[in-house]
């Protein structure tokens, strides 16, 4: 894997994989996609029974079991562990790594970008809460927070806080 994004299903015109109903993602195969006019063909989703599906952040978090109940971004964990099967397979590792994998490369840049404003505002580490909105919070922001709490270079004492805007993620 050399990253994630930076577009988005939506963008990309195809349905969140992890939201199919499981049958759908039976014969699920890796493809490469381009998901826009112009856009280099080295992205991928999953092709299967019901048609071409995104592998998303979304999906990932859902794999792994961070997305709240209560949270529109919220998904079947094993539907989205089967949507995420296919990468994990072409990557050799298992489901769980492939989902942490799609996740730290996601979160890699916004993580970047919290770090810097962190120092160059000198914020204390107490006070660093991170917020998130809109229909991938539920999968970056609480994973961002996650990082930073445990990384060495990171202060121990971040908080996060995240909660999907709208019922369409």
């Amino acid at each position: 894997m050399t990253h994630v994004g930076p577009r988005s299903a939506h963008i990309a015109g195809l349905p969140y994989a992890c939201y199919a109903e499981p049958g759908q993602l039976g014969g699920a195969r890796l493809v490469q996609v381009a998901p826009l006019e112009g856009d280099p063909a080295d992205y991928v989703a999953i092709e299967a029974a019901g048609g071409r599906f995104a592998v998303t952040m979304t999906c990932a978090a859902n794999a792994l079991g961070l997305v709240p109940e209560t949270d529109y971004a919220r998904a079947d964990p094993a539907t989205s562990r089967l949507a995420l099967q296919p990468l994990a397979d072409a990557i050799g590792v298992d489901v769980e790594t492939a989902a942490r994998q799609v996740l730290a490369a996601g979160a890699g840049p916004v993580l970047a970008v919290v770090e810097k404003m962190i120092d160059d505002y000198r914020l204390p580490d107490e006070s660093a809460v991170l917020i998130g909105g809109g229909g991938g919070a539920a999968s970056v922001t609480p994973f961002v927070g996650a990082s930073r709490s445990t990384t060495g270079g990171s202060r121990s004492t971040a908080r996060s806080s995240a909660r999907s805007a709208s019922p369409s993620p």
